[in-house]
């Protein structure tokens, strides 16, 4: 009778509402209140992963139902929200899937040092950069300054040259009235930073060099111009 057929449906339909409303309270938990991690981690997501390859990271020992729910999340905030990035990022203890989410969608938030010594040849910067980014890449020395430079683990060794020339650049323009820059070239007073730096053990010893070399460049010049004069 139709009466059965209604009743019937109005049944399925609440035993659907039920199911719904089931599953998205279970959702809404897991994503909200689950805590990942117990103790602070580091996760690197590799340059081109995909979403599968991202949810095994950091839903490494849980179910299936629960990464496909963590997949269709993360797919669709990749997608219509914020892109997830590639990198290292660290992941404080007790966090849940939402606010990891929101971590790895932004740049990597983990920094590391590239120091670049006084006083270092150009085969000493090589290595360095074949250690950190395992990678040949060649800077003259008197290209940069002498550094501790912080850098994002996605950021590459042409990225590090472009903060290591801007440092140079805003240096030298905010120091452009020191005296020394007028009576030598950028250029000649790096050379002489790096010879200061490389031959004085000390801040003493290198105060001694750097007024060593003034002043004999002072004196030469000065009879550069009274040969001029008498010529």
């Amino acid at each position: 009778t139709p009466h059965w057929y209604l009743n019937l449906l109005n049944r399925i339909i609440v035993f659907l509402v039920c199911v719904f409303f089931i599953l998205s309270s279970y959702i809404f938990l897991f994503l909200n209140y689950k805590k990942i991690f117990e103790n602070e981690n580091i996760i690197k997501i590799p340059k081109g992963a995909g979403i599968y390859k991202i949810v095994d990271l950091i839903l490494f020992d849980t179910n299936y139902l629960n990464k496909k729910i963590y997949f269709t999340y993360l797919w669709v905030f990749d997608k219509y929200f914020y892109q997830i990035k590639f990198g290292e990022f660290k992941i404080r203890n007790n966090l849940n899937l939402i606010q990891i989410t929101n971590t790895i969608s932004k740049p990597s938030n983990v920094y590391k040092e590239f120091k670049i010594i006084g006083g270092w040849q150009n085969y000493q910067i090589e290595k360095l950069i074949k250690e950190k980014f395992n990678n040949s890449y060649f800077i003259l020395y008197n290209e940069i300054l002498a550094d501790t430079y912080k850098y994002q683990s996605h950021n590459d060794i042409e990225d590090i040259f472009i903060l290591m020339k801007n440092n140079k650049d805003k240096f030298f323009l905010k120091n452009k009235d020191n005296f020394l820059l007028k009576k030598y070239s950028i250029n000649e007073i790096m050379t002489i930073a790096s010879l200061v730096e490389k031959e004085g053990k000390s801040v003493h010893d290198q105060r001694l060099i750097s007024s060593v070399i003034f002043l004999n460049s002072l004196y030469l010049h000065g009879l550069w111009l009274h040969n001029n004069q008498l010529s």
